[in-house]
């Protein structure tokens, strides 16, 4: 990304549009390593989602409740937070696509004994008004994650939206259970919310509007057992109803871009709305979300509803940068 020092414009592209595209299913669940029911249906749900490991994304939050688990107290904000978030007051309680499921086969609204092949397909047969895709890029020498997150709307997505971005570690073995409840295996385990557990509040998409968003994980100083098994999830969430649209799991091969040219404003610096001093310098914080590498930009400004102004910049910005 590069700073440049006045305002600028948008550049956009046309886009042919898929009908639809297909579903991730998005699997939350909400357990803790000394509850002894998880450890009696955390077993077969886990053989399930790994059985469907090309149908979902999977998250797990360590509650608080009902006692000794080192992976609640790593992260215990975030954890309880998205907890917290469902209203879910015990332990296990699965979450699919948003929805607490509940009906025949379920013990209590959420046992994940309750999950079956069934479910998983009612939902991943269901087309997702976006595509999304992850790239994640781990530098284990700098202990640095970067994630690059592409949402591109294939049908209006409206409400209270929110991208939701979630560090992993996929499998983490213990020679001894850390908890009371004899487990020692445990898979998806949340480690960090990017940037929290509150998510990315994005605005909502008309059929071929996008959003790419940039996040960065400093994970010095956190406890990751095997970085190997680190990887990313990310989903979009409707933060009122719950509803998730879409999911994605991270790859190391960076996505194609959807546009040839395009320049984004991500950010503008130092424009307050009213100003009685002299002289300003305002600033923009530019990214190229294009395929094409920039070299040139005429970017206009106005001062006071004045005439437009031009402002010339060269240089050269690759797509991410």
């Amino acid at each position: 990304m590069k700073r440049i020092y006045l305002l600028a414009v948008f550049i956009l592209a046309g886009l042919v549009l898929k009908a639809q595209v297909q579903r991730r299913v998005f699997i939350e669940e909400a357990t803790n390593a000394s509850c002894a029911p998880c450890a009696s249906q955390n077993p077969a749900f886990d053989a399930l989602l790994q059985a469907n490991s090309d149908k979902v994304a999977v998250v797990k939050y360590h509650w608080y409740f009902p006692g000794t688990d080192p992976m609640h107290a790593q992260n215990p904000d975030e954890n309880n937070g998205r907890v917290a978030y469902y209203g879910i007051n015990g332990v296990p309680t699965a979450i699919i696509d948003g929805v607490i499921p509940s009906g025949s086969g379920f013990g209590y609204p959420g046992a994940p004994s309750g999950f079956t092949q069934t479910l998983i397909n009612q939902y991943y047969n269901t087309p997702a008004p976006v595509e999304m895709l992850v790239y994640e890029n781990i530098d284990t020498e700098q202990n640095l994650l970067n994630a690059y997150v592409l949402i591109h709307a294939l049908a209006p997505v409206t409400g209270n939206l929110r991208v939701q971005t979630a560090v992993v570690e996929k499998h983490i073995h213990f020679n001894y259970a850390p908890g009371s409840n004899g487990e020692k295996d445990f898979y998806d385990v949340m480690k960090k919310m990017l940037p929290n557990h509150n998510g990315t509040q994005v605005v909502a998409m008309e059929a071929g509007d996008y959003i790419m968003l940039h996040q960065q994980w400093d994970y010095n100083g956190w406890t990751i057992y095997n970085e190997e098994e680190l990887s990313v999830i990310s989903w979009l969430q409707n933060n009122t109803s719950k509803t998730v649209y879409q999911s994605a799991i991270g790859n190391t091969e960076m996505f194609q871009p959807l546009y040839n040219t395009d320049v984004e404003i991500v950010e503008v610096i130092n424009v307050p709305d009213k100003s009685c001093t002299p002289s300003l310098q305002p600033g923009l914080l530019l990214r190229n979300n294009g395929s094409e590498i920039v070299t040139e930009m005429e970017i206009q400004y106005t001062m006071n509803n004045g005439t437009p102004a031009v402002f010339l910049w060269s240089g050269a910005l690759a797509f991410t940068e």
